[in-house]
């Protein structure tokens, strides 16, 4: 206890110098904290946009039908099926789709479209896609009429209750062929999907493409995302006979993930070359506070202090700075990222617009993760005790008479 007393003395000897090194410490984890904060959110709501606007947490489809897209590649999508993956207690909802391509034409144009037959309050529950509509009506199950993307309708030159003509190959080759009104425009923010999307009710569908309880995809959104590995364990095992394949959205969305990583690869380069400067900056300080007490320790040993009693107390010294500036830092950075999480950045201008075009709400978001919390915090505190270690080392290593000539 009277080490502590007397290292904590010894580090306000010099206030200046003891508060710029902790400066320097509670400035790192500020900004390190922060930038993954932000990283982190930013990858959240890129995530959840892609999820919510498509491939929900995990996604169903009978095997082989991510290779060969085709409706010979589809599924049936029996009651207990539904049941069975309903039986999971971390399933929130299930929405089955059949997609296949058609061509759209309104008698003067025509286009190859990507024609998805939903059931609408459940691919509402997942997308939200009522909230696009902006004109007409969103679909009901009962809906003889079709949801036409908005940039495809001004293509096609058609609006609500217009009627268009699909054309296409149904299951097992049979020519598909019918009539639809438009009861409604719907504006994604994808734009290659709206320059081609055609949604309508599943039955009609499934009709349409003479392929009765027949679905490509299932999408599945999840009560726990954090549980998804076990989720998909679990169904994996309750579907082994089915033929079904069993994929997490970041198996699916790849390109994403690819993304993702070499952002996060980036970030930890700049994060390192901000704690290599942070570690010479602390190692200086504290090697020029043991050196400029050669003749002091010199003393202490010509009174017959042990070496390593005074190695014990300048690295007492030492862990006492460390501790009382990582405390420091994390009694500003954590109240400061939950304020920045709670009330994320709103952007305006083109980046906005950007943003808003692949469908993501213009915020800067920041996470607050216990995990990197405390990994980069452990980092700071390794690189502390490092820095500490040159500076005892040397200091057990004194001889008498040098120092005391010091």
């Amino acid at each position: 206890m009277s080490f502590l007393k007397m290292a904590w003395r010894n580090i306000w000897r010099n206030k200046r110098r003891s508060l710029i090194t902790m400066a320097s410490i509670v400035f790192s984890m500020l900004f390190a904290l922060s930038m993954r904060s932000m990283q982190e959110g930013s990858y959240g709501l890129m995530i959840n946009s892609v999820v919510q606007s498509y491939t929900g947490y995990i996604q169903l489809s009978f095997d082989g039908y991510r290779e060969d897209k085709t409706l010979e590649k589809s599924m049936e999508y029996s009651l207990a099926l539904e049941e069975k993956v309903k039986g999971n207690d971390n399933i929130k909802i299930q929405v089955p789709r059949l997609e296949s391509f058609a061509l759209a034409s309104t008698g003067k144009h025509s286009k190859g479209v990507m024609l998805t037959g939903i059931v609408p309050q459940k691919e509402d529950s997942l997308t939200k896609l009522s909230k696009r509509v902006r004109k007409g009506n969103y679909l009901a199950d009962t809906t003889k009429g079709v949801l036409v993307g908005s940039r495809l309708a001004k293509f096609l030159k058609i609006n609500v209750n217009d009627t268009i003509i699909l054309m296409g190959q149904g299951y097992h080759g049979i020519n598909a062929s019918g009539l639809y009104p438009v009861v409604g425009i719907v504006e994604l923010p994808v734009v290659d999907l709206d320059n081609v999307m055609i949604y309508l009710p599943l039955a009609e569908a499934q009709s349409f493409f003479e392929a009765p309880n027949m679905v490509t995809t299932v999408a599945i959104d999840l009560k726990s995302p954090n549980k998804i590995n076990r989720t998909q364990r679990e169904l994996k095992h309750q579907l082994k006979d089915a033929e079904i394949r069993v994929e997490r959205w970041d198996e699916i969305m790849t390109e994403l993930m690819q993304m993702i990583e070499s952002d996060r690869v980036s970030g930890l380069t700049m994060l390192i070359i901000l704690y290599v400067i942070i570690g010479f900056g602390v190692f200086g300080t504290l090697l020029m506070m043991s050196t400029e007490r050669r003749r002091e320790f010199g003393m202490m040993m010509a009174i017959g202090m042990r070496r390593t009693k005074i190695g014990l107390m300048l690295a007492s010294e030492i862990a006492l700075l460390c501790f009382s500036s990582i405390i420091a830092g994390l009694a500003i950075t954590i109240p400061t990222l939950y304020i920045m999480h709670s009330n994320p950045i709103k952007l305006t201008g083109d980046m906005a617009v950007s943003m808003e075009a692949y469908g993501w709400e213009p915020i800067m978001p920041f996470a607050v993760e216990p995990g990197f919390i405390i990994r980069h915090t452990l980092v700071i505190m390794v690189i502390v005790i490092i820095a500490g270690i040159i500076p005892v080392v040397s200091t057990m290593r004194l001889k008498l008479m040098k120092a005391m000539k010091n």
